[in-house]
């Protein structure tokens, strides 16, 4: 499985480095979740996005511009 990261696209399972926990959202793009980093034990939140179909550039586009902004009104990107 592939999962974004920082050079957009990193090789590997999410779910070995997070463990999810429950639902809180939803959006365009897929599902925002609670979780936890296994490594640190950190609260995380998980979107998961689809990137097949009409919205996956427009979904690529989201990630890229999170990964490079900071804004203490917007959650950190961990890995994309």
């Amino acid at each position: 499985m592939w999962f974004l990261s920082g050079s957009t696209v990193s090789v590997g399972e999410p779910a070995e480095k997070y463990l999810e926990l429950e639902q809180v959202g939803q959006g365009a793009f897929g599902t925002v979740s609670k979780g936890l980093d296994r490594a640190t034990g950190g609260e995380v939140a998980i979107k998961k996005m689809s990137l097949r179909g009409q919205n996956g550039e427009r979904a690529v586009n989201e990630i890229l511009v999170l990964k490079d902004k900071k804004n203490p009104n917007i959650v950190s990107s961990l890995d994309r």
